[in-house]
């Protein structure tokens, strides 16, 4: 791997957690689970077992499969609609010389990819923000 390589694959790695850090992120989720909730209420029978928001709320596990769910959502989206004007700035912001390459593209994207599949990523999603926000919908 070359050092612009090795570069490109730190961009990738805080845009990654940009994407997670962001407040787009948490106004998703919860809207995400708003919807479900009122699904829930309208027709039980509606929402796959174990994802009740009960469910989310308190059991760890049912949380972190909703994560990984998401998580791959997000995985797709960014794959979909990243483009290069979106990763040139963190390219530069790490010290990228050289310019916009496949070999580039492909260090970021695999990053982001890394990242976005990762169990901390899912334990993070899972106790930060999805059973936070399912408790809280409990009243």
């Amino acid at each position: 791997m070359t050092r612009d390589e090795k570069r490109a694959r730190e961009a990738g790695l805080r845009y990654a957690d940009d994407q997670l850090a962001s407040d787009q992120l948490h106004h998703w989720i919860w809207e995400d689970l708003r919807e479900g909730q009122e699904m829930e209420e309208r027709d039980p029978s509606s929402i796959a077992p174990g994802f009740e928001t009960k469910n989310l709320a308190r059991d760890k596990r049912a949380a972190m499969r909703l994560a990984k769910n998401m998580l791959e959502q997000i995985r797709w989206d960014i794959s979909r609609d990243i483009s290069d004007s979106d990763v040139k700035p963190y390219l530069d912001a790490a010290g990228v010389e050289g310019r916009m390459s496949r070999a580039l593209r492909d260090a970021f994207s695999n990053a982001v990819r890394e990242v976005l599949s990762g169990d901390a990523a899912e334990t993070w999603l899972a106790e930060e923000y999805i059973m936070p926000i399912a408790k809280g919908m409990l009243g």
